[in-house]
This record gives C-alpha cells, sequence and structure tokens, in this order.
C-alpha cells in the first residue's frame, strides 16, 4: 500500500500547465479494458483503455494505492516550490 501527501502543490492545483500532477498506469496494460470493459478507469472523455491516468492534488490532499501500481509525478514546472511525500506501506 502507498499514499502520496501533498504538503505544497506550488499552484499546480490551479495551474494545469505546472505540471506536478499524479500520473498512474496499470501493469496490466489493455488486457483487462478486452476482457472487462466496465471495470476499466473512466474519465469525462471515457475509458482510458489501458493507458497512464493522471491526477491534479491540491496542498492538504491525500491518495492511497496499491504498491504495485506503476506512478510517479509528471515534471513540476510552476515558480513556487512544490512539496509532496511518498509513503510506502510495508509487512
Amino acid at each position: 500500500m502507498c499514499a502520496r501527501y501533498v504538503l505544497d502543490d506550488g499552484g499546480s492545483g490551479a495551474q494545469r500547465d505546472y505540471g506536478g500532477r499524479f500520473e498512474a498506469q496499470d501493469p496490466r496494460g489493455v488486457g483487462p479494458v478486452m476482457y472487462a470493459p466496465h471495470l476499466s478507469i473512466a474519465d469525462p472523455s471515457g475509458p482510458t483503455l489501458g493507458i497512464s491516468q493522471t491526477i491534479g492534488l491540491k496542498t492538504g490532499a491525500i491518495l492511497v494505492y496499491p504498491g504495485w501500481l506503476l506512478h510517479g509525478l509528471e515534471i513540476y514546472r510552476g515558480p513556487e516550490s512544490f512539496v509532496s511525500l511518498l509513503i510506502r506501506l510495508r509487512r
């Protein structure tokens, strides 16, 4: 299990072009979509069909997700500081 906590979004919550968004991709690729399309990740424009999904996290947000999920952050290009913590829970 993993979690990401955003201490300061550096303005990226209001300005999408600053970057710094959380990015995740299902390591199973398009397989689940072919067999169970109703279980695919969806956004307002429709299912993402195995491609990466980005989520903007504002200051104070915490996102919990499975540790096996391929994840990272977009490059932050804003003028202020961007600070987030990655927390990994292990047994």
